[in-house]
């Protein structure tokens, strides 16, 4: 699974290396705080929108077998 652009201007992509899957993708504040919760169904374009304040946040994605924790800065 690959995320880009890094750093981001507020839009940033999810790139699957695998085959179709559903994913549970959250976006937190460095502090923990859960800004945003999405989910992507199979064969769906994994975009995602960043909050508007500019800063590191963390993006945890979730698929049925396996997680992944990326950072992006918002600049």
């Amino acid at each position: 699974l690959k995320l880009y652009p890094n750093p981001s201007e507020g839009i940033v992509y999810l790139n699957p290396s695998g085959p179709s899957q559903e994913y549970r993708v959250s976006v937190y504040q460095v502090s923990g705080k859960l800004m945003s919760s999405h989910y992507f169904a199979k064969g769906e374009s994994l975009s995602l929108s960043l909050p508007e304040t500019k800063g590191l946040y963390l993006i945890k994605v979730y698929s049925q077998d396996d997680w992944a924790t990326f950072k992006v800065l918002r600049e």
